[in-house]
């Protein structure tokens, strides 16, 4: 027997387990196709589907907490399909389900149950709701994060060594925050077996890298923006009320597609005390949304439950398999982990090696404006158009706004023209004066104007004014004034320059100031690089 047709029969379990997984999403994916049809660049479901977008066209530049800080999925999809980053986001979801259902299926095996069980184990997670959800809005990091969670149970049970470890844990932690609530599994699955001094030693060394690589995306890279949280009593008190009013909804939520009972009964076995032991801290997974410290509503919760339940599923289905080995008796206990090989060791050494190297080095210290305002389209076109006319600024070349008058968008109509948005406005402009038609005067005694800035070099910016009253007009660069203008209420043209030492790199903020009740209208303006 040649060594390629050994290797496919040794592994043919785990093809068989791929074409499963494989044919479970083209079912998911069948059943969703009109609606996935409509989905490209700038028809996108949802507020995060708009974030995790502009991440992908450039992962390097921050947008707004907490979506900002989960990297490591946008710059996958931004290195492998950087023209068309909406493909590639739901090509990133297929392949990380795709190999989570494998590392399932040798999870399994791996845990004693056999082998037509664990294929039956693969269909389940193929076929939940969790994965339907994900295949069906494929705009969000939770697959390739509940990929690098499958992958890390998989290396315990393997017991594959500390740089291993190390290496799946920093992983996740640059996919999502949840995969840092995995990290007590190492001390929790291996204490018994190698002792508790030792586990503990191996806990703080696989978490430390995890948990400083976090620090310093959160508070050591340009996180400018205000977290916008509930409090405590908002956030129970809708998920009472939730509860109350549609119970039937919650509890087919819970459910899981019959997957919850089932593992319920299955935890009640003799045989599963010693996996629950060790891997019953994934069940967390299923109250984990409640520590969520942003505002949610409770139909907001019911309708993620799936996807929230679906990081739990590492631990239902081999219990729910604990529970079919009742009718179906096969399962043996798993035999000990082989020792790991020293060239295992070294690549996940080199690789944890890279992989910070790149993440530390690859961001850019692009000062973002707040972005507190959960609305999507304003999110995409305003990072999209600030890095494009701060790229045409350090190109030497003048950015032009004119006729703002007649520039307005409509996001139901035409989500294809963004740029036609007023996004350079900031506070003080009025309600929604992006999505305005019509003049644009401020709306209180500041309001402000985005100049977005690669380099601190000088700057014009000229603006055609006119007031409903003569008086004066302060300007503010970033907080410190300049020479302020006396305006009549006849159009007139003035020019402020931005000396290079009041701006930085990012979206900088020239405000305009009257005193109340005079109002300014701003006619058109534009921003020149000095020579």
């Amino acid at each position: 027997m040649s060594a390629a047709r050994a290797y496919a029969v040794r592994h043919a379990g785990t093809v068989v387990a791929a074409f499963l997984m494989c044919s479970a999403l083209v079912f998911q994916q069948f059943r969703q196709t009109d609606r996935l049809s409509q989905y490209d660049s700038y028809h996108l479901p949802a507020f995060d589907a708009h974030v995790y977008v502009a991440m992908g066209e450039h992962p390097s530049v921050f947008t707004l907490p907490p979506w900002g800080y989960r990297i490591l999925g946008p710059w996958i999809v931004h290195l492998f399909s950087p023209a068309d980053v909406a493909t590639g986001f739901v090509r990133l979801t297929h392949v990380s389900l795709l190999l989570a259902g494998v590392a399932l299926f040798l999870f399994s095996r791996r845990l004693g149950h056999r082998l037509v069980p664990c294929w039956l184990g693969v269909i389940a997670l193929g076929l939940s709701p969790g994965t339907g959800q994900l295949v069906g809005y494929p705009f969000l990091v939770d697959a390739p994060a509940f990929a690098l969670e499958l992958a890390f149970l998989l290396a315990l049970e393997s017991g594959a060594g500390v740089a291993g470890l190390t290496l799946i844990a920093l992983a996740g932690a640059l996919t999502k925050e949840t995969s840092l609530v995995f990290l007590p599994l190492v001390y929790l699955a291996r204490h018994v077996r190698i002792g508790k001094r030792r586990a503990l030693t191996e806990l703080v060394l696989v978490a430390s890298p995890a948990l400083l690589i976090t620090a310093f995306l959160r508070w050591g890279w340009a996180g400018a923006g205000a977290e916008v949280a509930a409090s405590d009593s908002d956030r129970f008190a809708s998920l009472l009320g939730g509860l109350v009013a549609e119970p039937g909804a919650w509890a087919e939520g819970l459910l899981y597609g019959g997957l919850m009972p089932l593992a319920l009964l299955g935890g009640l076995r003799r045989c599963s005390r010693d996996f629950l032991r060790r891997y019953g801290w994934v069940l967390v997974c299923i109250p984990l949304p409640l520590a969520n410290p942003h505002l949610f509503w409770a139909p907001h919760l019911l309708g993620d439950l799936p996807r929230y339940l679906l990081y739990a599923t590492p631990a239902l289905i081999p219990l729910g398999l604990a529970a079919l080995d009742r009718a179906w008796p096969g399962w043996e206990p798993p035999s000990p982990p082989r020792r790991q090989s020293l060239a295992r060791t070294g690549w996940a050494i080199a690789g944890t090696l890279v992989l910070v190297s790149l993440m530390l080095l690859a961001q850019d210290p692009y000062r973002r404006v707040e972005l507190s305002r959960r609305d999507g389209r304003y999110v995409l076109t305003l990072i999209r158009q600030t890095l494009g006319s701060a790229s045409r600024l350090a190109r030497g070349k003048p950015v032009i706004f004119t006729d703002i008058d007649q520039k307005s968008y409509s996001p139901a109509l035409e989500p294809q023209y963004m740029d036609r948005m007023r996004w350079f406005l900031l506070d003080g402009w009025g309600h929604e004066a992006h999505y305005s038609y019509g003049p644009v005067v401020t709306a209180s005694h500041r309001a402000g104007l985005l100049i977005p800035c690669l380099e601190s070099r000088d700057l014009d910016v000229v603006l055609r004014l006119s007031a409903n009253e003569p008086g004066l007009v302060g300007f503010r660069i970033n907080g410190q004034p300049l020479d302020p203008l006396l305006l009549g209420t006849l159009e007139v043209r003035h020019s402020v320059r931005l000396p290079a030492d009041t701006l930085f790199r990012g979206d900088n903020r020239l405000d305009l100031t009257v005193s109340s009740p005079r109002r300014i209208r701003l006619h058109s303006w534009a921003i020149r690089p000095v020579s």
